[in-house]
């Protein structure tokens, strides 16, 4: 059962990272691993081992939900930024707001939430401007600029439409500044040519 326990790890991992980030992840390897393993013992154990499996496959998922429930941890879900749009809208549309006695900038969207990077790499909206909420701009070559959060890492515009953190400033830490109609406001453009979105709270 030991191959089982690695394939259900790397399953469970893969649809806990699609549904929770790094958070779901993690759990999800750990379910994986368990209820495949417990499954492939039902291979074994006949209907006392299946029983068992399934048993777990349930809990695995119980635990993913209330995760999700709890925390949020859906990628665009609500008042999450992801950065999978083709065009330039009001949710595409920031202000950088310098903060009052430093070199940093908050990042405010259209629903009136600042944005916020979060230690475990989550990319949300928060209703205030704490650390978490402040970034410094970073020249980043060829008219483009890259994020540096509060913990030291830089904003990545990931291909999957989601906004991790990186401790390197490559391709996907790198954007470009694109001026809206509206006065005062930008989008903020991707590696990938998509832009940033503020999602409703």
């Amino acid at each position: 059962a030991g191959w089982a326990a690695m394939a259900g790890e790397f399953a469970g991992g893969a649809v806990g990272e699609a549904l929770g980030g790094e958070t779901g992840k993690e759990i999800g390897k750990c379910g994986g691993a368990v209820g495949t393993g417990a499954a492939a013992g039902a291979l074994i154990g006949g209907p006392v081992g299946a029983a068992a499996g399934a048993a777990v496959g349930a809990a695995g998922y119980g635990i993913g939900k209330g995760v999700e429930a709890i925390f949020g941890l859906f990628e665009g879900e609500k008042g999450g930024i992801g950065c999978d749009s083709g065009h330039i809208k009001e949710w595409e549309m920031f202000e950088f707001l310098f903060v009052e006695g430093s070199d940093k900038v908050a990042i405010l969207t259209h629903h009136n939430g600042y944005a916020t990077s979060r230690p475990d790499c989550g990319f949300y909206q928060a209703p205030h401007v704490k650390e978490w909420e402040m970034f410094t701009v970073v020249e980043a070559g060829c008219g483009q600029v890259a994020f540096k959060n509060h913990h030291g890492k830089y904003l990545s515009s990931r291909d999957d439409g989601g906004i991790g953190a990186a401790p390197h400033v490559k391709k996907w830490e790198r954007h470009i500044i694109v001026p809206t109609q509206v006065a005062g406001k930008v989008a903020i453009k991707s590696h990938h040519g998509k832009y940033w979105i503020a999602h409703q709270p």
